[in-house]
């Protein structure tokens, strides 16, 4: 079972669907994944369009946004022409679309070199919205998403994240302060990792020349539900092995560092930092029989990468980055249970992955 299943809960070996869990995942998650979808979905359709246009907008819409599709095809709008909406953030707000298509490497230990696996991905990144607006400030006026499809590794959708403001307010003309949601999937052959957060944010641009500009986001955040991938796993006894669980969830809280140079508004070098704290009261290790056999672990996930992006036309570029995913995990044994190979007491686990990527991006801005 992958990291998108850490939010089942299991106990005793049991899985119980209306758990906290699942009200986190579903319906915190949902709201993310939700306003997301609509939104794209309102870049996609246009009211003023007739005939073939029409209909290749609306059923891309309908892939996008399923429910709102149906809701549009039962009254009619899907169909009838008429004007779009004269609010500019319920059709075409300022945003800015990046399709980014390339290689990955991704290594396991000190280098890149060790246990090295490659694979192709097709990432795509939206900004959406402006931070600096004084009037747009409703919840997911303003978000930044990222969805990353790999080939060749053990998932297609190897990555999904979303930053979205639900208030904002700004602070002079350069701050922008915001409580912020975040939703981080990442699933892939070297690790597991999902996170929903929510926490305040601080947006800043400072002018460096006429062309030039960078962006800073600093950012804390508590954990709802946060899930990593376990070597442990193996430990748990549980009857059902297709519930065999290989993760460990829980909350926690985190902070990040985002840096953006920015070359007329066209992302340059990036660069950001995260890291998460995850507590985990009842993991890798349990028992049908006996209450005593959870196992204490916390889990502390450092993330990094820098991007380098140069302009070859106004709309297309070529990049390179690197990052790195590193885990520092203490597992704490204890119990009438434990087994006698493994013993009580602390055991610490690291886990270091870098990657490297190189790739071809092009941009729509509006």
């Amino acid at each position: 079972m992958s990291v998108v299943g850490a939010f089942v809960w299991e106990c005793c070996g049991e899985t119980h669907p209306m758990s906290f869990n699942d009200m986190v995942s579903t319906g915190i998650g949902g709201i993310a994944r939700g306003e997301l979808a609509y939104r794209v979905s309102s870049l996609i359709v246009d009211n003023t369009k007739r005939g073939k246009g029409r209909v290749g907008r609306e059923a891309a819409a309908f892939l996008f946004n399923p429910i709102r599709g149906f809701n549009r095809i039962l009254t009619g709008d899907a169909s009838e022409v008429k004007g779009n909406p004269s609010h500019p953030f319920d059709w075409r707000p300022t945003f800015q679309l990046h399709v980014r298509a390339g290689a990955r490497v991704m290594g396991e230990g000190e280098s890149i070199t060790e246990n090295t696996n490659s694979y192709g991905f097709l990432e795509t990144g939206l900004s959406y919205g402006d931070a600096w607006d004084p009037d747009n400030r409703r919840p997911y006026d303003r978000f930044d998403a990222i969805s990353q499809s790999n080939f060749g590794d053990k998932t297609r959708v190897g990555r999904l994240l979303i930053r979205g403001d639900l208030f904002s307010r700004l602070v002079g003309a350069n701050h922008s302060l915001a409580l912020q949601q975040d939703f981080d999937y990442i699933d892939n052959e070297a690790f597991e990792y999902g996170v929903q957060s929510l926490g305040p944010a601080l947006l800043s641009r400072f002018a460096l020349s006429r062309a030039l500009e960078l962006d800073m986001r600093v950012q804390a955040y508590f954990i709802l539900l946060g899930a990593v991938n376990s070597e442990l796993s193996f430990l748990a006894d549980v009857a059902n092995q297709e519930r065999f669980r290989e993760y460990d969830y829980g909350p926690g809280a985190g902070a990040s560092l985002e840096l953006y140079l920015l070359r007329k508004r066209r992302p340059l070098l990036v660069g950001r930092y995260r890291y998460s704290y995850i507590d985990v009261s009842n993991g890798s290790i349990y028992n049908n029989d006996t209450a005593e056999l959870g196992l204490s672990s916390n889990h502390n996930v450092h993330q990094l990468q820098l991007k380098l992006e140069l302009p070859i036309s106004k709309s297309l570029s070529a990049g390179a980055d690197g990052s790195l995913f590193f885990r520092r995990s203490h597992y704490d044994f204890a119990g009438s249970g434990v087994p006698p190979e493994i013993g009580e007491g602390r055991r610490t686990i690291t886990q270091r992955n870098p990657e490297l990527r190189l790739f071809l991006a092009w941009t729509l801005s509006n």
